[in-house]
């Protein structure tokens, strides 16, 4: 249970903060305010934020438990930007109630009582996160493969259901929530899945699948030709080696590339790191990707009668269905850096002592970006010279950050209506 106002001394108590509101939300990141009274405006030195994940039986454990949710902040003009890639998750419910506090000559803290909890939901990656995705997919998508065919492979009776009951028409469904925790897709795009990886010792789609022994092949330029836009989705992997990138082909203008616009990269068609189709001696030629498998969501119904249908000799592999496939929260290949997007690179700072880290107040020095909680990429030594990213919150002049807890605590950097998080050990102050 929470504790109520304490009072020391002849000190006047604070009140209980109440009437919060939460606006501008996105996936990591929200706007809080509250009403206090006016005798207090001028007290309070810090706020104490609560913020708690509402966990259910289906949700995706897409960030680590450890990360603390007890936030403290210098007191700054209301309303306030919490931001911290590290403990919001996207497409999450989150509980959020908060204290006001008077820190004294002693050390002590005078709190107000905690306000009422309010609940919100976080929103999906924006296209500056799926941007970053795209750059982490490029960085391991390796040699560009000719093909000639997209295919799809399924069971018998799936087939036999499009041409008995739709018409011939393989028609569009509902993406499942398989991938990044938060893809604007999910739940949200209707598409036919295909593939068009080929092996690359033979040029042809291989024999096993994991979806089942009937597969369905199409001219890769009934799908994708001049007519189509291309857009980059998702890059995740399942506790693998192997990674997977979603990419969507929508038709110029149709409801597919209309829901995409505004919500997904796009790719030039001709000259990308994932899937082309160029003009080469006066006829289109496609290539993909070798080193990534492409899962291709193509937006429109697809008519059986544009190509063939046949039964692959090879396994069926269970294992690598990505259906409600969870993505593998620890790989650092996949997973979304800790530099976010409001970070600033510094150039040529001077060395600072061995046991200072990167920020703009102390100048210290970072060998490399934090990855995810614990995972010691704060390093405490010093660095050679050259370049390190250097972090202050918006409209701050300068970035102090204020430790809360031990080793692995978040850093909350204060500043003019903002607070952003980071993992990693700082200076008091």
């Amino acid at each position: 249970m929470r504790q109520g106002p304490i009072q020391r001394g002849s000190m006047e108590l604070l009140s209980t903060p109440h009437s919060i509101e939460i606006n501008n939300i996105t996936c990591d990141s929200f706007r809080i305010s509250w009403a206090m009274g006016d005798s207090d405006l001028e007290r309070v030195t810090h706020y104490f934020i609560d913020l708690n994940k509402k966990e259910n039986k289906n949700s995706n454990k897409f960030k680590h438990r450890d990360v603390p949710t007890k936030l403290v902040a210098k007191a700054v003009p209301l309303p306030m930007t919490v931001r911290g890639h590290w403990f919001l998750s996207p497409r999450t419910e989150y509980s959020v109630a908060v204290q006001t506090a008077v820190k004294q000559s002693d050390g002590e803290y005078l709190v107000s009582g905690w306000s009422e909890t309010v609940e919100f939901c976080t929103g999906d990656y924006a296209k500056e996160h799926l941007a970053q995705l795209q750059e982490k997919a490029e960085q391991i998508a390796g040699r560009m493969l000719r093909f000639s065919v997209f295919y799809r492979n399924h069971h018998k009776e799936y087939f036999q259901h499009a041409r008995t009951h739709c018409g011939n028409m393989l028609q569009p469904y509902l993406k499942d929530n398989s991938g990044s925790h938060g893809s604007p897709t999910s739940g949200m795009l209707h598409g036919v899945f295909f593939s068009c990886n080929t092996e690359f010792n033979t040029g042809q789609p291989p024999q096993d699948s994991p979806y089942g022994r009937w597969r369905f092949q199409i001219p890769a330029q009934r799908l994708f030709n001049p007519s189509t836009n291309l857009y980059f989705a998702d890059f995740y992997c399942m506790y693998t080696a192997y990674h997977y990138a979603i990419l969507v082909l929508a038709p110029k203008g149709s409801l597919g590339d209309r829901f995409c616009r505004d919500r997904l990269p796009l790719l030039d068609i001709a000259c990308n790191k994932f899937l082309t189709c160029s003009v080469e001696d006066g006829e289109l030629v496609f290539r993909h990707a070798q080193d990534l498998i492409l899962e291709i969501i193509y937006t429109e119904p697809v008519d059986l009668s544009l190509g063939t249908l046949g039964e692959i000799s090879g396994h069926q592999l269970m294992s690598l269905s990505t259906a409600d496939a969870k993505k593998d929260p620890s790989c650092k290949t996949c997973n979304i850096s800790g530099v976010p997007p409001w970070g600033v690179l510094v150039k040529s700072l001077p060395a600072c002592s061995p046991t200072a880290y990167c920020c703009t107040a102390c100048k210290g020095r970072l060998s490399k970006a934090p990855e995810r909680p614990g995972s010691g990429s704060w390093k405490r030594k010093r660095s050679p010279p050259g370049d390190f990213l250097g972090w202050r919150a918006e409209g701050a002049s300068e970035a102090v950050p204020r430790r809360v807890g031990g080793h692995g605590s978040p850093l909350l950097w204060p500043g003019s209506g903002a607070v952003s998080c980071l993992l990693g050990v700082g200076r008091e102050v």
